[in-house]
């Protein structure tokens, strides 16, 4: 995982994509997953009007049939840069101030998870020379986490918060996809 590569935006998701294809697929590929058309703005815009784009609703979007049920379970959205922002911003935000960056980004995954019809989101955030954090619903899964783990409290959810590389050891695509076929 370590701190190199690309600094922003579109290298930075075809990055992520790479590291999700390769835990997707136990280490076998590299080619499952592959950033959307507009980083999911199209399917958005398309949702605004009615219509769907299978696929293409966030960040990231599978490009073989093997990927798909990772995108059906989770909109992805990633996000690189960005250091004068951290997660604390809103826990000490005071009274009168407005919305933070945080709160902007998980009210646009949220939008894009219901223009891509999967079930929960998932946003990546790396800050430069820090290592990638997930976050993502805690309903999910709260009783298989392991080692450093954050939970943040977002209008009426709870969100959980670890190191992406925790998120790829504790949460393997095994137990997803089991969980995903009982339908919990």
């Amino acid at each position: 995982m370590g701190s190199k590569g690309p600094r922003k935006g579109n290298g930075y998701e075809r990055e992520i994509c790479r590291l999700l294809s390769q835990w997707w697929s136990n280490g076998a590929r590299d080619d499952l997953f592959y950033r959307t058309g507009g980083s999911g703005s199209r399917a958005f815009n398309r949702a605004r009007q009615g219509k769907t784009t299978a696929g293409q609703g966030a960040d990231v979007g599978a490009t073989d049939p093997e990927g798909a049920p990772l995108t059906q379970l989770f909109a992805i959205e990633v996000k690189r840069g960005y250091n004068l922002h951290t997660i604390q911003d809103l826990m000490d935000k005071p009274s009168w101030g407005g919305e933070q960056v945080y709160e902007d980004w998980f009210a646009k995954a949220e939008l894009h998870r219901q223009a891509s019809g999967a079930r929960y989101w998932a946003l990546i955030v790396r800050r430069d020379r820090r290592e990638p954090l997930i976050f993502y619903p805690e309903k999910l899964c709260p009783s298989v986490v392991q080692g450093r783990l954050l939970l943040v409290r977002y209008r009426e959810m709870v969100l959980a918060c670890m190191l992406l590389e925790q998120f790829f050891a504790t949460l393997t695509p095994d137990w997803l996809r089991t969980a995903l076929s009982e339908n919990w």
